[in-house]
């Protein structure tokens, strides 16, 4: 009788603590300032910096995964379908710098901080490169890396690209910081139209800064 009450506690406590887990976007920018709910982690963009809004790119999360999940969604009984592995990225931060003229999806330089379910298509964060390549295409090179590296106790992989093509004036320079962090990646996208904004904008990663959780 003791050992039933005993897993009964245990199993209560349990469907407690996942009531209370955090949506994997959850997190509020305050100034210059994230802090991730899901991920327990802090980190500061540059002063001069405009981040949108926690209401707008939480709701652009739902949508987009809306989306998702209708596109592998069955199709019905007598649909024939082939299997395809499709993955929801959420965005749980996103910054340019203040007075960029042109719109939030393109302004340059930016930073966006974005994370995932791993897959078997994209695996460890090892190499970013391996999957940055699929969404941006021939457009870009790789010129450094992949560098490991340790950030606030964790693993990263940073990777560097430039631009083929002269999008914007003075070329796009990307470098990604990425981390394997349970079933999920973790990915900072900094990008800059100068080298001399890259490096502000990867000294901005010594501002990173794991609870320990």
């Amino acid at each position: 009788m003791r050992s039933l009450c005993v897993s009964v506690c245990v199993l209560i406590s349990s469907l407690h603590c996942l009531a209370q887990k955090p949506s994997l976007d959850a997190g509020k920018t305050t100034g210059n300032s994230f802090q991730s709910d899901f991920f327990h982690f802090s980190y500061q963009f540059p002063k001069d910096w405009t981040a949108v809004p926690d209401a707008v790119r939480l709701e652009e999360n739902t949508r987009r995964h809306e989306a998702t999940e209708k596109m592998s969604a069955p199709r019905g009984p007598n649909t024939y379908t082939v299997g395809r592995t499709v993955i929801t990225q959420y965005d749980l931060m996103i910054a340019f710098k203040s007075g960029a003229a042109s719109g939030v999806i393109n302004a340059m330089p930016r930073i966006n901080v974005r994370a995932q379910r791993r897959s078997d298509m994209y695996g460890e964060a090892e190499d970013p490169a391996k999957y940055i390549s699929l969404s941006l295409g021939s457009r870009i090179k790789k010129s450094r890396g992949p560098e490991k590296l340790v950030i606030s106790g964790r693993k990263f992989v940073r990777t560097d690209f430039e631009s083929s093509e002269k999008i914007h004036p003075g070329g796009e320079y990307l470098s990604i910081f990425a981390a394997t962090i349970g079933d999920y990646l973790l990915e900072f996208d900094l990008r800059a139209t100068t080298a001399m904004e890259m490096s502000e904008l990867v000294d901005t990663m010594q501002t990173l800064q794991f609870s320990g959780r």
